[in-house]
Formats: C-alpha cells, structure tokens, sequence
C-alpha cells in the first residue's frame, strides 16, 4: 500500500482517494474510519453548546430519559436520543451494544466474557461497559 500526503494551502476542503483493484471490507472499514473525522457532533455542556468529533467520543447513553456523550475526559448532553444518533450515524464505527448505549469501536480495548451470557468492554481510557446478550453477536461481526 502507498500513502500520498499533499499539502496545499489553496485547498478548502481536505479530500482523499482511494485507488483499489477491487472493493474489499478492510477497504470499507477504512473509509469509515476516515468519515469519522469529518462528522461533528452537537452537543451541550453547562448551557454551553459545543460541536465535537465523532472520533473524540467513547460512547453515548441514555439515562432517565436523557443522552449523554461521553469522550476520554467529559461528559456532555445531547438532544437527540440514542435511537436517533444510531440512524444519523449509520456506516460509523458505533455500535449499538444494549438498549440503553452505542459505543464507538474506536475505542474500544477488549471484551471478555461475563456471565449470563453477556461480554464486558474495556474502553482505551480503562472504562468498562456490559454488551447485552442480544447485541453480541453484532459486536464479533463488526470486530471481523
């Protein structure tokens, strides 16, 4: 594989090419990666609103009603629930991985089992979150 960085001052917008034989699903999972880092997410923090990116977010989680987003050092709101974000965000690295979260496989350390059928996940920054035992099987396929 080659990579080409070019740099120009005169261009806006950062664009990449990918020049392949064929389209294969690591191909895939390098795009997505890649999108990742265009996508901004809005949301909020002491009344404050703020526009982070998609790559600098852990997970998201709906408590009582309310959707936070988690990245490796805060905590900030959202308006939109999980449901939603899952759709908004279809073809990125976040999964859904109980009713309640989607986690970004990005980062994302290791999973191991638990009882009752349930897998745990260690997130980069040390955090732990439980895979439901219907939202496992999505989990090993994307993790291929």
């Amino acid at each position: 594989m080659k990579v080409f960085v070019k740099e120009n001052e005169k261009i806006r917008e950062m664009e990449v090419v990918i020049r392949c034989s064929r389209m294969e699903p690591g191909i895939n999972k390098l795009v997505n990666h890649i999108r990742q880092f265009s996508i901004q997410l809005p949301v909020w923090k002491d009344g404050e609103q703020y526009q982070i990116p998609l790559y600098q977010v852990y997970y998201l989680e709906t408590v009582d009603g309310k959707t936070y987003v988690y990245t490796a050092s805060d905590i900030y709101s959202s308006r939109e629930t999980t449901a939603a974000l899952e759709k908004q965000l279809e073809g990125s690295s976040l999964i859904r991985i109980s009713r309640s979260c989607l986690l970004n496989l990005s980062c994302l350390k290791c999973v191991a089992p638990l009882g009752n059928h349930r897998l745990m996940a260690t997130l980069k920054n040390g955090e732990k979150l439980i895979v439901g035992r219907t939202y496992i099987e999505p989990l090993k396929q994307r993790l291929k």
